[in-house]
């Protein structure tokens, strides 16, 4: 049986340096910022938000990367996170990979882990709170104006496209290649678009650097982060805006090959 301490003794190797004045290992976790601070929290649950046989690397990853997402759309800087796992014991063979994922992704975002708690839990649940500064200005979703246009970021529709693969049996192996169920043949250019809308739900990659340049532009007076679709969250951000939106459906970038890579391994799957 691994003990608490041995899995906090794997979390300060992969974390040894903290951006906090006082990190792992205390009560609390002491940390001063230089501007008006940002918080976010979410948590991943399995069978809800994930399934049970999930790669703990993938897992590592989006954990961290949603909560950055947040705070990307709200214009902040990432500075440093809070991590809480409720663990199954089968989850224990993985916790060194999913840790040292978790590292890797930090370094290449440049926060910190200062704190958190570990539990046990029948189910895995994984709760991050990112914390964040906005030493221009906040970008709120309550903020736009009868006027404004509407845009995104990217292409769309990948991170929903990957889920569903992922519910038809798809999965990546070790070097993030797409792997269809047995049952498929599946040609080049569907395995590359699958790649794609795979990585896109398991491993999103949160758009920090373009949320702090949007802070900078007085054009913009609102943003919010779209991992729950277009479609629900631009509502979101009217409602709390008090106006509405128009949507020219047509110019919208969708995941290339979405329309007919996308729809036919969804025809071969059903055949």
């Amino acid at each position: 049986m691994t003990s608490e301490r041995e899995l906090l003794d794997t979390i300060r190797r992969a974390f040894p340096e903290a951006a906090a004045t006082l990190g792992i290992g205390d009560d609390a976790a002491i940390l001063s910022l230089g501007a008006p601070g940002v918080f976010t929290k979410d948590i991943l649950v399995e069978e809800v938000d994930f399934y049970a046989d999930a790669d703990p690397r993938h897992l590592a990853e989006k954990c961290l990367a949603v909560n950055l997402s947040d705070l990307a759309a709200m214009g902040a800087r990432p500075v440093a996170f809070l991590l809480s796992l409720a663990m199954p014991d089968r989850f224990l063979s993985s916790f060194h990979a999913f840790v040292d994922s978790l590292a890797r992704a930090s370094a290449r975002h440049r926060v910190t882990l200062i704190g958190g708690d570990l539990s046990r839990s029948a189910q895995l649940a994984i709760c991050v709170t990112a914390i964040g500064e906005a030493p221009l200005r906040p970008l709120l979703r309550s903020a736009a104006r009868p006027g404004d246009r509407v845009f995104v970021s990217r292409p769309i529709g990948g991170a929903a496209a990957g889920f569903e693969l992922l519910r038809r049996g798809w999965r990546l192996d070790d070097a993030r290649t797409a792997v269809p169920p047995t049952a498929i043949r599946a040609s080049f250019e569907q395995r590359a678009f699958a790649q794609s809308a795979l990585l896109q739900h398991l491993t999103p990659e949160p758009e920090v650097a373009l949320g702090e340049r949007l802070a900078t532009l007085e054009v913009v007076h609102a943003c919010i982060d779209l991992s729950d679709g277009l479609s629900t969250d631009l509502g979101r951000l009217c409602e709390a805006s008090s106006c509405g939106a128009v949507v020219e459906w047509e110019r919208l970038p969708p995941l290339s090959g979405l329309a007919s890579i996308g729809a036919s391994l969804v025809s071969v799957d059903d055949a």
